[in-house]
């Protein structure tokens, strides 16, 4: 193994290289050709600076926004009314509502031809579903009351929806008509599967 200065300021004004003796020198052994030659008369390496905590503070954020922001972008729309085996799923099971008292939470949908409209539901205090056309909803919307539907599950716990529809626009209106608040469970999607 060989070394060798190309920098004469580095060797004291001369050109060495291993295995060399120079005038001031005795004669080299075999461990002194293989010892790498001090590197103490050369500055010290500088250390990296610390990145601030509000800078790493800064970047997590940055990060976090990206990531939200993707998922809303391209995510989001697809968790709902996405094709299945069994049709169109409007609401994913698993999917809740809450619902305050007095209030609704409701899922509009337009349809090109008849179709079955089917799913289940799990409340905490009990829920009344229609299902409203536009005219029926804009009432409900209006007056706080709905005076006709095309379905009504009636005050439940829990239940099943199922009816068929012919092509229109359509809202799903879980009413709370309690006097307090509750959650509703979507226990089995709630699909529309044509004819």
């Amino acid at each position: 193994m060989s070394f060798s200065v190309a920098d004469s300021r580095l060797s004291g004004g001369r050109l060495a290289a291993a295995g060399r003796v120079g005038p001031d020198e005795g004669p080299k052994d075999s461990l002194d050709s293989a010892m790498p030659e001090p590197v103490s008369h050369l500055p010290a390496r500088a250390t990296p600076a610390r990145k601030s905590p509000m800078y790493l503070a800064v970047v997590v954020v940055v990060a976090v926004l990206v990531i939200a922001g993707v998922l809303v972008v391209f995510v989001a729309p697809h968790l709902e009314h996405h094709p299945s085996s069994n049709g169109l799923i409007l609401v994913a099971a698993g999917h809740s509502y809450d619902v305050f008292a007095a209030q609704d939470a409701d899922v509009s949908f337009t349809l090109n031809a008849t179709t079955t409209l089917s799913g289940a539901f799990t409340t905490t205090y009990g829920i009344t579903v229609f299902v409203l056309d536009t005219v029926q909803y804009g009432a409900y919307v209006h007056t706080g009351h709905v005076n006709s539907s095309q379905w009504a599950s009636g005050e439940v716990s829990s239940g099943t929806i199922s009816d068929q529809l012919p092509a229109g626009s359509w809202n799903l209106a879980f009413i709370d008509t309690n006097v307090q608040a509750t959650s509703v469970y979507i226990s089995s999607p709630i699909t529309l599967t044509p004819g």
